[in-house]
Formats: structure tokens, C-alpha cells, sequence
């Protein structure tokens, strides 16, 4: 049972992170070719950040929140 949840723990890492290094590539290929298949990443980070931005201490704690579960080893 334990190999299964290994197995699985593995497979999200690794998808986790194929899914931030297509995120830093979109972001790249923005800056530099303009807006990818009519998709605006940057303008999309920076609408999510001034929505938690608005709210306050509450944004704060969301984005506390959302970096652990990154910061997690």
C-alpha cells in the first residue's frame, strides 16, 4: 500500500513541476513573441496578485496558503 501512495507522490511532483516549467515558458515566450495563442499569462498573474492584493490581510494569508503547499519537500 505504501509503494502505490509513493508511486502516486511521485507522479504529482513530477507533474507539478513539468506544469511550472511550462508555466516559465509560456511567461518567456510572451515576453518575447507577444501574446501565445491569444492566452495572457502575464496579465493573468498580475489580475490574480491585485485580487489578493485588494482583500487585504485576508490576501496575505491565501498566498501563505498557497506557498506552502509549494514549499513542500
Amino acid at each position: 500500500m505504501d509503494n502505490i501512495f509513493d508511486t502516486l507522490n511521485g507522479f504529482f511532483k513530477n507533474f507539478t513541476s513539468l506544469l511550472f516549467n511550462l508555466f516559465a515558458v509560456g511567461i518567456l515566450a510572451e515576453i518575447v513573441f507577444g501574446s501565445f495563442f491569444g492566452i495572457n499569462i502575464i496579465t493573468n498573474i498580475v489580475d490574480v496578485v491585485n485580487k489578493l492584493g485588494n482583500e487585504g490581510f485576508v490576501g496575505i494569508i491565501a498566498i501563505l496558503i498557497l506557498l506552502s503547499f509549494f514549499n513542500k519537500d
